[in-house]
């Protein structure tokens, strides 16, 4: 008996585009975010022209980044970490209205400082406590304080804006 193997013949699927256009489409993908921003920018430059392309406008947008900016840094790092924590608004909010109180009350800038930077150290010994030594779940730690901690900035606040260099009315 005598047996014969087909050799199997393999075809070579060359895609239609070029290296080149693989490199473009490529770099399009990275840059495309960067790429909408502009266009977004130029968007708004034209339609607003006397209001958002002015140097006041972007010192107020740049400052009101920086918080988010920060607060993302952070999160970075504990996503990295395989954490999770969806207090980090809340907690910002709790700091910050924490901050204005102080002004408010007449504490120095340097000490408000000091009293923001406390109570979020504070807020996160809570939470790494119950994460790390209870062994609670850090979804459910941060997802719970989610609410308290937003809640305890409201009541803080008389659920009202704070503004640091007038008296709020209970």
């Amino acid at each position: 008996m005598s047996t014969t193997t087909a050799a199997a013949s393999v075809v070579e699927y060359r895609s239609p585009l070029t290296e080149r256009s693989h490199w473009v489409l490529s770099l399009l993908g990275r840059l495309g975010p960067a790429i909408g921003l502009i266009c977004i920018i130029i968007l708004f430059s034209v339609l607003r022209w006397n209001t958002f392309a002015t140097v006041a406008n972007w010192q107020v947008m740049l400052m009101q980044t920086a918080v988010v900016g920060t607060a993302a840094l952070g999160m970075t790092l504990v996503i990295i970490s395989g954490g999770i924590d969806l207090s980090v608004g809340s907690n910002i909010a709790l700091t910050t209205v924490v901050v204005a109180r102080l002004l408010q009350e007449g504490f120095s800038p340097l000490a408000a400082a000091i009293g923001g930077v406390i109570t979020g150290a504070i807020v996160g010994l809570f939470i790494g406590t119950f994460v790390a030594f209870i062994d609670l779940a850090p979804f459910i730690v941060t997802l719970g304080l989610w609410g308290g901690l937003r809640g305890l900035a409201k009541g803080l606040a008389y659920e009202t804006t704070i503004d640091p260099g007038r008296e709020n009315v209970a």
